[in-house]
């Protein structure tokens, strides 16, 4: 909830995940390019419906996704372990992870939204083994339906739990259960409309894994080797800074034994998930020929982390003085964490790069609705850009010059567009050029068509963020029109 209100009051400004999401949610579709599946461009397309697009809509998006991952976890630890202390631990262990702490408040979307398909799938499928319940094995379809929906490495999250459920005695007998067969129907009734789709429109796995990887593949066999070293670097890279702390604070945590003591069956299935999940994803990067291997991206092998490591049999004997100063470190880490988030934006405009959460986009709405443009065709240089502009003219259609792994929309034939793009009127942008020729439109030499702005910083007046506005029309007189003056 802090994090939700520092998120409205720091900037108005979206920034570079959340202005991509606004962009491509103007519109309801059943796919937004080859980036990711489109779950959670559908609930900020819906959130915008009611509050409007901005910053709102994707904070409530955002926080409510983490708020949906936290419920699960907190779930899952309840119906796993038999100690309260061991349930808080294991939870509080979540906000000393660095995506969690800090990257996932302000750039991850459909990331966080998987992390909260994770938590709900665990919780549902522990559930499922204590209870037998029918409405467990339900939500577990459910979950895994919608964390297919949420991003494509969720698959291997998915088969690495059943690898394990396979392999661990309690829940091989869930996944035997008379009432499992309700987990493949549900989820396939979810998620395999928008897969027959991608399929049918041509979206083949290669492609989808060139735009996984993209401009950082590996062709060399010497490269392609490094991916399984590059993944273990990642793998230690995605539990920091929760992995040093717990080892400082419980190092007992990390000399228990084998994965299947303390917590019984949890345990076991936990440990070997993380197994087969880091080797899977250590493979996928092998066989796609990453270069890199950043560390978000194994959050679908490793995110049971610190539930493997409360339900080891030395979590009993964990002192209170222990306990105490751990929850210390997490409540100072939570509050650093947002000191770091207020600082960033406070300093941003000093630094003279970036500054896409504090780009004065505010002072583009009164220019570009004089200019006759407020719900008119508008073209921005970047994704970034256009979706700050669908912000703060949610009349108008904004298109993106440079739409990358996102959909490519054009402007209706024959119409006017401006366009927008942050620097001076010369020289124009290299991508601004070529999305205009390649429309067959040519951006107007008129002075009275070009506005050049300089918009100070709200929180460093001193430096200014310049603009410009320029309209294209079409190459060719058009009836009542005028034909555009070549530049």
């Amino acid at each position: 909830m802090a994090h939700l209100v520092l998120r409205l009051l720091i900037t108005q400004t979206l920034g570079w995940d959340d202005a991509e999401q606004t962009l491509w949610a103007q519109e309801l579709s059943w796919t937004y390019g080859v980036y990711q599946p489109p779950l959670y461009t559908w609930l900020v397309h819906g959130v915008s419906r009611l509050t409007g697009p901005g910053v709102l809509a994707t904070a409530l998006v955002r926080y409510g996704v983490l708020f949906a991952m936290y419920v699960g976890l907190l779930l899952a630890a309840c119906v796993a372990f038999e100690r309260r202390r061991d349930v808080v631990l294991a939870v509080a262990g979540y906000p000393l992870i660095y995506l969690f702490a800090f990257y996932a408040h302000h750039d991850l979307t459909h990331t966080s939204l998987m992390a909260a398909g994770i938590a709900v799938t665990l919780f549902a499928l522990f559930a499922a083994r204590r209870t037998g319940a029918w409405w467990a094995y339900a939500l577990l379809g459910l979950a895994l339906g919608c964390g297919m929906l949420s991003k494509y490495t969720f698959g291997l999250f998915a088969l690495s739990l059943l690898a394990a459920a396979w392999l661990t005695p309690d829940f091989r007998r869930v996944v035997l259960n008379r009432r499992a067969w309700l987990v493949p129907i549900i989820a396939l009734a979810i998620c395999a409309p928008y897969y027959t789709h991608a399929a049918l429109a041509g979206r083949s796995a290669g492609a989808v894994a060139g735009v996984l990887v993209g401009a950082d593949d590996a062709t060399a066999p010497s490269d392609r080797a490094m991916a399984i070293p590059r993944a273990a670097v990642a793998a230690v890279e995605f539990t920091l800074p929760f992995s040093v702390i717990a080892a400082l604070v419980f190092p007992a945590l990390w000399r228990s034994g084998r994965i299947g003591e303390g917590q019984g069956e949890v345990r076991r299935l936990l440990g070997l998930q993380m197994i087969i999940g880091t080797c899977l994803m250590a493979l996928a990067a092998l066989a796609l020929g990453a270069a890199e291997v950043k560390g978000r991206w194994m959050l679908p092998a490793l995110m049971a982390l610190p539930l493997f490591l409360f339900s080891s049999p030395a979590a009993a004997a964990i002192g209170r003085r222990r306990a105490r100063a751990y929850l210390y470190i997490v409540l100072a880490v939570s509050a650093l964490a947002a000191a770091a988030r207020i600082g960033v934006d406070h300093f941003e405009p000093r630094v003279e790069r970036g500054c896409r959460r504090t780009l004065p986009v505010h002072g583009l709405r009164r220019p570009v609705t004089e200019m006759g443009f407020g719900a008119g065709e508008i073209v921005a240089e970047s994704n970034h850009l256009g979706g700050n502009l669908a912000m703060l003219l949610p009349r108008a259609r904004v298109h993106s010059a440079c739409p990358g792994k996102g959909p490519v929309t054009v402007p209706e034939p024959g119409a006017r567009v401006l366009y927008v793009w942050r620097g001076g009127p010369e020289p124009v942008p290299e991508e601004t050029g070529e999305h205009a020729r390649a429309l067959g439109l040519v951006l107007s030499a008129d002075r009275e068509a070009t506005r050049t702005l300089a918009i100070p910083f709200r929180t460093y007046p001193r430096r200014r963020a310049p603009f410009t506005l320029r309209v294209a029309e079409p190459a060719e007189p058009q009836a009542g029109g005028r034909p555009g003056a070549a530049e």
